[in-house]
């Protein structure tokens, strides 16, 4: 089970498109970069 502090209810992401052609398919795949919790006010 889950023995750290409780996830955030909202974050803020930064994130970078990728594409991916893995067995010759297309698709894109978004890749975060940075995760931060945000405060509910």
């Amino acid at each position: 089970g889950w023995r750290g502090s409780d996830p955030a209810r909202l974050v803020r992401l930064a994130y970078r498109l990728v594409a991916d052609d893995y067995r010759g398919g297309t698709a894109v795949q978004l890749i975060v970069e940075h995760c931060e919790p945000v405060a509910l006010a």
